[in-house]
């Protein structure tokens, strides 16, 4: 269990999950690149996917967040409570 755990302040639930920044770095990674192979076909896509790609890192930057197994809602880690 991560120690950023809390319920979910929507329904309450307990099936949280913390997304880890690597996690999402990678899936970052995964859309640009996929999406690149449209640029293929469509040059002016090409160069925005390969700037998106470039810019991903950015990622490492934003806080974490806990997302809910039930109604799927995102919020950002509550360091606070998470001390206490």
């Amino acid at each position: 269990m991560s120690k950023y755990w809390e319920p979910c302040p929507r329904c309450n639930s307990n099936k949280v999950t913390t997304t880890s920044k690597a996690m999402q770095l990678f899936v970052m990674w995964f859309l640009a690149g996929g999406s690149m192979v449209i640029g293929f076909f469509f040059w002016p896509m090409f160069i925005f996917m390969v700037l998106f790609l470039l810019a991903t890192p950015i990622v490492l930057f934003l806080p974490k967040s806990n997302v809910c197994g039930e109604c799927k809602f995102v919020w950002k880690v509550n360091k606070k409570k998470a001390l206490a």
